[in-house]
């Protein structure tokens, strides 16, 4: 076959790829050609399905905040030769009868070889805890050009479940492909940009595309064909050397999915291993020089099945010549460290043991904080195994990670790996064809792996001292330069609020019942100042209507309380709202004061008015709002104003949101300035007692009733004040977490003292349009190393 740059292929309105047809116009059906080696368009179409076994307990579900519950819906997600797209069903039939608009359930796929066509179907479950709980509903499999296969719209039946769905499926034959480009998506995919994720123009398949530099081009390998390795779907030539393109494997790297968890069950890790010793076995077997296998080509396709990737998989080296990727694995084998064995199948096996390890435990077997240590450990470290491990799990681990290539576990060939008792019980056969269903499948991923083995440059330190090396610095860190502003911003405050109320005083609140007004009244000069109230953009927090001025009410209306309120506390007449509480005033309603809207709870915590505070919980005659108290609390603790925060908790307020408070992001079409989620009015307390590093703070959260587990999301909010210039990699983690990485190790101690348990599962927030970003390797290990040190 054979890859040009130029000469695009055209596709008429007259070439059959888009005229679908629910029935065939002619006697005898169209068919497939049956060829060991088509080459053309695969246009699919999905229709409707009916009978699907959807689970009876699949009613109206909740959805979230803001949302209407409604049925779920089944989605589609199609395979043809590792490109995988999913296609989600609508219409009003519920799940078991689902329904696919043309329009959006079209789906062209480039033909090189004769694969299978493999139809999954799915249901996603809102309710469940865990984040992407998926329910399989059956599978249709197709052996398109292998035996006879119809063309044209068709009824096909359901397996490993029940009913029938309804596709279309076109063909277009073309001799000589051309490829082109589609401009509108390039994302890179790793650190050195040679790396890109795009899609090709007449298919709108995406494809991963790398670039290689050469004078002298390498032999393109097509041969590579196994269910657990990627594949070469086509090459190109180019001035400055060769691009390689292979299916977009969407799961993400298996590694990283690893920190949701912190570590992988036996079960779990023993599927992944599995499909890797399958996949080892097949290159071992196949390639003239053996790929080294890393931790950064393994990744998970839609489904949830390993997927080996990488450039020496797509390349047959020359004689006398290794493969163009040189780079050794993170943790590579003494072997390749002492040079003896530059291509050693046997590597590949000691590799398979660190991943395993790293799975199983949440970190390399030798990692260290410092890099140079981790030659070192490799080399002389004997391995460490977790106390309580299963006896199969360490003696398979032993023997991979045998220092001896001749001894290791492996040397003999893959047979000896699968014979071992780790795999007990296990059917190959099912695994190779698939037919075990993943523990896990993950939504679509488009991340980097950044690797943090014993070669890979250092990342920046994070510190002022550790950045000048040689020097002392002695002035105050960010965090200290930042309560020094709020302390100065707080005592500016303090003294023109003293100011106001000493004006204020001589005033008090007085109701005229004639006028049905309220004032305040000077008694020393007979002053009477009457209040005035907004008549647009009144709101109440439990909707009362606003009265009319015709109602000859005696007591003040909610409009007349609020704007009392606002008028006392601009002024500084804070005397005269112990005297507006007695007439039963509603403190969850929001009000404006000096042009700032607020509840009024809040207002008070960010002027730092304990006093007020207090008053506010003890005579309010409705009970606060618990959401908005502990907003203020926030606020406070964001103030560092440990008075106020002590008036709040005393009385009561919580220190920690329930999960369904927050509401989701903004998913929607059009411009938005204020994210609706506001991430940082639902930042725990206890987290924002972290990020101004204040261990008082968090101490008396803590005695108070704080979370020492508590989570977040999007904590990035804000932090700049902070650590100017830092990016924060735990966006979304937990309170033990960012105090890590930002080494403060006395707030870190605190916490792990108060029942901070550092194994605990990543916090999920399961709602549309928020994804928790994955960690970089190197922060995520060092903090979790750091972690699992000060907590023995």
């Amino acid at each position: 076959m054979s890859w040009k740059l130029s000469g695009k292929l055209k596709v008429g309105s007259d070439s059959g790829l888009d005229s679908l047809s629910s029935t065939t116009s002619t006697p005898e059906p169209r068919l497939l050609p049956r060829t060991s080696s088509p080459s053309g368009i695969l246009t699919i179409t999905l229709h409707e399905g009916v009978g699907l076994s959807a689970p009876d307990q699949c009613q109206e579900l909740p959805l979230g905040f803001g949302q209407k519950s409604q049925l779920p819906l089944p989605y589609a997600l199609l395979d043809y030769d590792k490109s995988q797209v999913t296609l989600q069903s609508c219409g009003s039939k519920g799940p078991k009868n689902p329904q696919w608009y043309e329009y959006t359930a079209t789906r062209k796929f480039n033909v090189t070889r004769a694969v299978n066509l493999t139809i999954h179907l799915y249901l996603r479950d809102s309710r469940a805890p865990k984040i992407n709980k998926h329910l399989l509903l059956g599978v249709v499999a197709l052996d398109l050009f292998q035996s006879t296969t119809v063309l044209g719209s068709q009824w096909l039946q359901v397996q490993q479940g029940t009913g029938r769905i309804r596709i279309s499926l076109e063909y277009l034959p073309v001799e000589e492909r051309v490829y082109e480009v589609d401009t509108s998506l390039f994302r890179r995919l790793n650190d050195s940009r040679d790396l890109l994720q795009l899609k090709e123009k007449d298919t709108q398949q995406q494809y991963a595309r790398k670039s290689i530099r050469s004078a002298e081009l390498p032999h393109i390998s097509h041969a590579i064909v196994h269910p657990f390795v990627v594949s070469l779907a086509f090459a190109s030539e180019t001035q400055r050397g060769v691009e390689f393109f292979t299916p977009f494997i969407s799961g993400g790297h298996l590694l990283n999915h690893l920190q949701r968890l912190q570590r992988f069950d036996t079960n779990k890790a023993k599927f992944y291993a599995a499909s890797i010793v399958c996949a080892l076995e097949y290159l071992h077997n196949t390639c003239v020089v053996i790929p080294w296998l890393k931790p950064g080509n393994i990744l998970l396709d839609a489904l949830g099945h390993v997927t080996l990737c990488g450039l020496s998989l797509l390349t047959v080296p020359k004689e006398g010549e290794g493969h163009f990727d040189r780079k050794f694995p993170e943790y590579p084998a003494p072997e390749l460290l002492d040079g003896d064995s530059v291509e050693s199948k046997s590597a590949n096996w000691w590799t398979l043991g660190i991943v395993l390890y790293e799975m199983l435990t949440g970190l390399p077997p030798f990692y260290d904080d410092k890099m140079e240590l981790r030659r070192y450990n490799i080399l002389k470290q004997p391995v460490q195994f977790p106390e309580g491990m299963e006896p199969s799990v360490t003696d398979f681990l032993g023997k991979l990670l045998d220092r001896s290539p001749e001894r290791r576990l492996g040397a003999g060939g893959a047979s000896d790996v699968k014979a071992h008792a780790f795999f007990h019980g296990l059917d190959w056969g099912e695994l190779i064809q698939k037919r075990h269903e993943p523990v896990f499948r993950p939504e679509y991923f488009v991340n980097i792996f950044e690797p943090n083995g014993f070669e890979d440059p250092p990342k920046p330190p994070r510190t002022l001292k550790d950045r000048l090396p040689g020097w002392t610095y002695t002035g105050p860190m960010p965090g200290e330069l930042f309560a020094q502003a709020r302390a100065q911003e707080a005592q500016h405050i303090l003294e023109s609020r003293k100011s106001k109320v000493e004006q204020g005083r001589e005033y008090e609140l007085v109701w005229m019942e004639a006028t049905r007004q309220f004032h305040f009244h000077n008694p020393r000069t007979g002053t009477r100042n009457p209040v005035h109230f907004r008549k647009t953009g009144v709101m109440t927090s439990n909707m009362e209507e606003v009265l009319p001025e015709s109602t000859m009410s005696k007591q003040p209306d909610p409009t007349q309380k609020q704007a009392a309120l606002e008028t006392a506390l601009e002024c500084g007449y804070y005397h005269a709202v112990s005297q507006l509480l007695d007439y039963g005033m509603d403190l969850n309603i929001p009000i404006v004061v000096a042009g700032a809207p607020a509840i009024p709870l809040q207002w008070v915590a960010e002027q730092g008015n304990s006093d007020l505070a207090s008053m506010f919980l003890a005579k309010s005659t409705q009970k606060i709002d618990r959401v908005s108290a502990t907003q203020a609390l926030g606020l406070a603790v964001d103030r560092q104003d440990v008075p106020i925060v002590h008036a709040l908790l005393s009385n009561g307020v919580l220190c920690d949101f329930e999960e369904w408070d927050r509401p989701p992001p903004h998913t929607g079409n059009g411009c938005v300035f204020i994210d609706p989620s506001d991430p940082e009015g639902f930042l725990a307390p206890l987290i924002r007692s972290v990020k101004c590093a204040n261990t008082e703070l968090a101490l008396l959260l803590l005695k108070h009733g704080a979370n020492a587990n508590s989570g977040y999301h999007n904590v990035q909010w804000g932090l700049e004040r902070l650590y100017p210039g830092e990016r924060i990699h735990f966006t979304c983690g937990r309170a033990v977490q960012l105090a890590m990485e930002l080494d403060q190790l006395e707030m870190v101690k605190l916490l792990i003292e108060s029942g901070a348990n550092i194994n605990l599962e990543q916090p999920v927030w399961c709602v549309e349009g928020h994804r928790c970003d994955f960690v970089s390797r190197a922060v995520y290990q060092r903090v979790t190393h750091r972690l699992r040190n000060l907590s023995r």
